[in-house]
């Protein structure tokens, strides 16, 4: 008996979770219009050459920026950029910081975090939603769960880490079942110590206007694989075909697009 209570408590758990975090306080989270590739960067201001490179002089006095070896007065590498004006198609350290921040924050930020900071002297970075310091090697403000997400080494590793900026990243670009006109909450939860992957959930406003629940397919699979390593053969069990519909796959087609009905649950493959 002890050993049938596990699953169940493993969904009530889950659902706990999500209603606390619905719990939480509503804070205003980054500018609304801004996206990683379009926002504010003018708090990027630097008189100095951007962290990984060394400042040399050349023969006509430019002050330029080397991000490899310097032998003899030569770079033996890339000069990458100039604090003297623009010169012999080297960019401004400005702008080329700028630049790189900015090509990150399109690979790696949410639009409610679109600022890229990184700190390559303790290999940390991220995004938030307001500004960085004036070289882009951290944020300006003291960072929370509602204003930032912390970068990571490999997908892997942000898939584990609560409020890394892969999880908002993905959460942010899933796509939650959504009636005509009635739009979807979503978020994720998981543990805080970041042993496993974090699982990512939708609650679609239905009919009634009030909210159902149900999660992400990829990202709860994932999540059972690493906590209950034997959900397939619960599920396979046909009086367990009820918590099918918690997958937003199988949710979609029950409750909005209605191509099944609750009976048909049992033939549904979620493995």
């Amino acid at each position: 008996m002890a050993k049938q209570m596990i699953p169940i408590l493993i969904l009530v758990g889950i659902i706990i979770g999500v209603v606390f975090f619905l719990n939480k306080p509503n804070v205003s989270e980054g500018f609304v219009s801004e996206t990683p590739s379009t926002a504010d960067d003018s708090d990027i201001q630097i008189s100095m050459c951007p962290q990984g490179t060394t400042s040399i002089q050349n023969g006509k006095g430019d002050t330029d920026c080397c991000d490899g070896d310097i032998v003899d007065f030569k770079c033996k590498k890339n000069l990458v950029c100039t604090l003297s004006p623009e010169h012999d198609g080297i960019p401004s350290c400005v702008s080329y910081l700028k630049k790189y921040l900015r090509d990150k924050a399109i690979q790696q930020c949410p639009s409610k975090f679109p600022r890229y900071w990184e700190n390559q002297k303790t290999n940390t970075s991220g995004c938030v939603a307001g500004k960085r310091l004036s070289d882009g090697t951290g944020p300006k403000d003291t960072p929370t769960f509602e204003n930032s997400c912390k970068g990571s080494t490999t997908d892997d590793q942000g898939k584990r880490v609560y409020g890394s900026c892969y999880n908002a990243k993905y959460n942010e670009s899933m796509v939650c079942p959504e009636r005509p006109g009635l739009g979807s909450q979503r978020g994720y939860d998981g543990d805080r110590e970041n042993k496993h992957r974090k699982y990512h959930w939708c609650r679609p406003v239905n009919d009634m206007r009030t909210t159902d629940l149900c999660y992400d397919d990829k990202t709860v699979k994932e999540w059972w694989n690493d906590v209950w390593p034997t959900w397939r053969t619960w599920f396979q069990n046909k009086d367990n075909a009820w918590a099918k519909a918690y997958f937003c796959s199988v949710y979609k087609q029950l409750r909005i697009d209605k191509t099944i009905t609750d009976a048909q649950l049992k033939d549904i493959e979620v493995s």
